[in-house]
């Protein structure tokens, strides 16, 4: 009973003052639990504009045509900078879909300038500056990946090294390694550390592959060995990553070794992952409002009023933790089902239901068997999917590092939708521009999603990467927001 008052009590955030909890794993014993902060809501973010990266001097379109991410934060001096990393290495017009053991095939990583301005649209942004650039900077590129992505940056401006998750696009090796570290010389040579793999087999990193970040003040507080913070959601082989956001402390791996990490050095914050349970269950609750037809094949029925993560339909690309001294939320920043839809997987478009005839929310709607998941609306020309920025209470994530409570039972207590709220632009192209038909795949690709958010905790500000929404060669553009 004592335990489950103290989940109550933190959960609730309506007390000041902290919460004394027993660490997990090697933290010290009576760590606090802030319960007095306020949590997070849209008004709190006030968003200045957007920001392009095209062909200025020193970036070619190589470097970021149909870019999609990662992006971190480096401090120079009293510079502020940021990294971003190439489409294609240097000297590629196209990249290659897999290394081999001769060609690793990096991708340049790129330090840019941000601008002092903001611009409304794309076409009028201000450019990010190049400063200059490394090639053949990570290590542990494994060529029987299917396809290399990186996942996500951090800076760590303590040990000065730049942290880097990495993922197979497909399938791939059980155990490649997904984490490596490498020291950025200003000679433009990097020292390379690692890499180092996850400490479960079966393609269990792909929980861990995408955004990385430092540990919040609140996580160390609770686990002394929770020095950085990695997750994931949804991508190839789903039921290796995390049915929803997912998120896991980790301890730095010394840099002069490499190999498996052990068991002690991660932990689950929030964890979406048959690592820790069985379906339903560690699937993200989200609105009940869909309706499953035919074989589910990873997608789950609503049951007692509480909705699950549609599969790879509901998709996360940016996961940021916001903590200031009065106020703070996971926010994470995606996509998602619409209200009402019905969802299948491997059925024809259209369809018909009790009489009615539904079609598929695709590029084409020719009557093709599709060997996908599908979303059925009620016409060709609407949209399944919307934009989507959740909210999670920090608290219940601290509440799973000690030992408190399921590693799933993190739930969003806020959905917004980010088009309405600033009108960020999604998708040109041949698609169309949303909320049309086919641009549900903005952010998100068969293979997963590298992260494409960062957040700067001096500066109150977060950054997201939207790929595919400037010129024919479909430019990124990146979004801001100062956290108020």
């Amino acid at each position: 009973m004592k335990k489950l008052l103290v989940v109550l009590l933190l959960s609730s955030c309506c007390m000041a003052g902290s919460i004394r909890v027993s660490g997990r794993r090697g933290g010290p014993l009576g760590a606090d639990i802030p319960t007095g902060k306020s949590l997070l809501s849209e008004t709190d973010l006030d968003y200045r504009g957007m920001w392009r990266a095209t062909t200025s001097t020193g970036i070619t379109a190589v470097d970021t045509a149909y870019l999609r991410g990662p992006i971190a934060f480096r401090a120079v001096g009293a510079e502020q900078r940021l990294l971003i990393v190439s489409a294609c290495p240097s000297g590629l017009n196209s990249c290659p879909v897999k290394p081999t053991a001769e060609t690793p095939m990096v991708p340049d990583l790129l330090e840019v300038t941000m601008p002092a301005t903001y611009g409304a649209a794309p076409a009028t942004a201000p450019e990010l500056t190049y400063v200059r650039r490394w090639t053949d900077w990570a290590s542990g590129f494994y060529y029987e990946m299917n396809g290399v992505n990186i996942g996500g940056m951090w800076y760590d401006a303590e040990w000065d090294v730049l942290w880097y998750t990495y993922y197979s696009s497909y399938d791939g090796p059980d155990d490649p390694p997904f984490l490596g570290a490498s020291k950025l010389n200003d000679d433009g040579t990097v020292t390379k550390y690692g890499p180092w793999k996850h400490p479960n087999a079966a393609q269990y990193y792909r929980t861990s592959a995408w955004w990385i970040y430092g540990a919040p003040a609140s996580v160390k507080a609770v686990n002394a060995n929770a020095e950085m913070c990695l997750g994931g959601a949804v991508g190839s082989t789903a039921q290796n990553g995390n049915y929803g956001p997912g998120l896991y402390w980790y301890k730095r791996p010394a840099l002069n070794t490499s190999g498996s990490l052990s068991a002690s050095e991660w932990g689950p914050l929030m964890a979406y992952s048959y690592l820790f349970g069985s379906a339903p269950d560690i699937f993200a609750q989200r609105s009940p409002n869909y309706t499953v037809l035919g074989t589910t094949n990873g997608i789950q029925q609503p049951t007692g009023g509480v909705g699950r993560w549609i599969a790879s339909l509901d998709q996360m690309s940016g996961h940021v933790w916001i903590e200031s001294a009065s106020k703070w939320g996971i926010v994470t920043l995606g996509r998602m089902v619409k209200e009402g839809r019905y969802v299948t997987y491997n059925h024809e478009n259209p369809t018909t239901i009790d009489g009615t005839t539904y079609y598929s929310n695709t590029a084409s709607a020719s009557g093709n068997t599709y060997r996908s998941f599908e979303i059925y609306t009620g016409q060709a020309t609407t949209p399944g999917i919307e934009p989507a920025m959740l909210f999670f209470n920090p608290a219940q994530a601290l509440e799973v590092e000690a030992g408190m409570s399921l590693p799933y039972n993190v739930i969003s207590y806020s959905r917004k939708n980010w088009f309405d709220l600033w009108n960020i632009p999604i998708r040109l192209g041949t698609l169309g521009t949303y909320p049309n038909p086919g641009d549900y795949q903005v952010i998100y690709s068969p293979a997963g999603q590298p992260s494409t958010s960062t957040y700067d905790p001096v500066a109150q500000r977060v950054l997201w990467m939207t790929p595919a929404t400037y010129g024919a060669s479909r430019y990124p553009t990146i979004q801001v927001w100062d956290v108020n």
